[in-house]
């Protein structure tokens, strides 16, 4: 692959990146996703790349765990939007941080042009981010961490305010006049569910409990949200994904 690393090349292959990657979020879509499928297909069919451009090598890192269907959903996006660009898309996933702070790493080894990672536990990413960053590899966050991503030196993060979007859930049960909501998160240690839990509990008028469960164990997760809900009759709202 060619190696780009400093300057306004760097700058370029960054924004190539972030335009990759909000390819990938238009691929959860109906439309989005379909245009980058469409060009891939057109391409192939004329035994060509969907754009002339470098084929550089860009990986994704995120903390999922087997069987997670929302990273399936994110994977399938960037494969298309690799295509359609040229982009020669590498993937990797683990629910454990140290984990994914090891293929962070193994990436960084391999001299990939740019990284997409996420940061639902920061603190185990910290020093795999660095590194990457540290190495001229343009890094971008997505999903969680927002407010460690700039101090880890990452270009830009690509996701909402967990806390902003908690509290909008609060005020919409208050509205609703629930009195007792169960916010449900389904992976113990992750930043973005628990900022999006305490958003709610900040401007929900009620009283919040939280339930934490595992998120790729669907019969587990219904298990515990039937127990919860039987054992505790003042529960009129459920917040979960």
């Amino acid at each position: 692959m060619t190696r780009l690393r400093t300057g306004g090349v760097r700058a370029a292959v960054g924004a190539v990146l972030a335009l990759a990657l909000t390819g990938a979020l238009a691929g959860c879509s109906s439309t989005g996703g379909k245009r980058a499928e469409d060009a891939r297909k057109a391409a192939e069919a004329q035994g060509r790349a969907a754009v002339d451009t470098p084929r550089w090598t860009f990986a994704m890192v995120t903390h999922s765990g087997d069987g997670d269907t929302f990273w399936d959903i994110v994977q399938k996006g960037a494969k298309q939007a690799a295509a359609k660009d040229n982009i020669n898309f590498l993937y990797a996933h683990s629910d454990e941080a140290q984990q994914q702070a090891q293929l962070i790493d193994s990436y960084v080894a391999k001299g990939v042009d740019g990284l997409i990672v996420t940061l639902a536990k920061p603190d185990a990413m910290k020093a795999a981010v660095e590194k990457a960053v540290k190495a001229g590899i343009p890094v971008i966050t997505v999903n969680s961490g927002a407010e460690q991503s700039k101090a880890y030196g990452a270009l830009t993060h690509i996701g909402q305010d967990e806390t902003v979007a908690g509290e909008a859930v609060g005020e919409a049960l208050d509205k609703r006049g629930k009195k007792k909501a169960l916010c449900v998160l389904h992976e113990q240690g992750n930043v973005g569910h628990e900022q999006r839990c305490a958003g709610t509990k900040k401007t929900f008028d009620g009283e919040l409990v939280n339930l934490y469960v595992d998120g790729t164990n669907m019969p587990d997760v219904k298990a515990s949200i039937e127990a919860k809900l039987q054992s505790d009759k003042d529960v009129d709202a459920v917040v979960t994904l």
